[in-house]
């Protein structure tokens, strides 16, 4: 039998900041490419898509590499609540959006922003700031080209 693992501040804030490096790396935008995350004791798994071609080795180098900074610079995570929907689609349009969808029956967000690096329509509570996190070790890299997928494993606080 398999122990069920929730999500806590630690996980979902590595999740911005690995999300945050791959598409700053692969090139592509923040919105609506989260397919899937998954969190597992000591770490978790995040699946994007829009992924055209498997990183190459140096590619996946600079993406530890800007995980392992960004930690290192303890950036604050910045949390808006109550943001009108309405707003911050006007403003953001679908930039802070996974690609699951957030009923139309919500309106009003909390945005979570980690600066020149991510926005997320998040409800999961985060920790303060980068620094907190300590390492974060990719662990692992499965890319589906049939799917333009790359889910990442990853270890870390939890």
């Amino acid at each position: 039998m398999s122990k069920t693992v929730t999500r806590s501040p630690a996980f979902d804030a590595a999740l911005h900041v690995i999300k945050g490096a791959v598409c700053t790396v692969l090139r592509i935008p923040t919105g609506r490419t989260t397919d899937r995350v998954s969190p597992h004791e000591g770490g978790g798994k995040l699946t994007l898509n829009a992924i055209k071609d498997e990183p190459t080795e140096e590619q996946k180098e600079l993406i530890v590499t800007n995980v392992h900074n960004k930690v290192e610079e303890n950036a604050p995570f910045k949390v808006f609540t109550g943001v009108p929907r309405d707003l911050a689609e006007k403003k953001y349009f679908d930039t802070m959006y996974d690609s699951f969808k957030v009923p139309d029956s919500v309106k009003e967000l909390r945005l979570v922003y980690l600066e020149q690096w991510n926005l997320n329509c998040n409800v999961h509570p985060i920790v303060k700031s980068t620094g907190l996190l300590g390492d974060i070790n990719l662990t692992k890299w499965k890319y589906s080209a049939k799917k333009s997928t790359l889910e990442i494993s990853f270890t870390g606080k939890s």
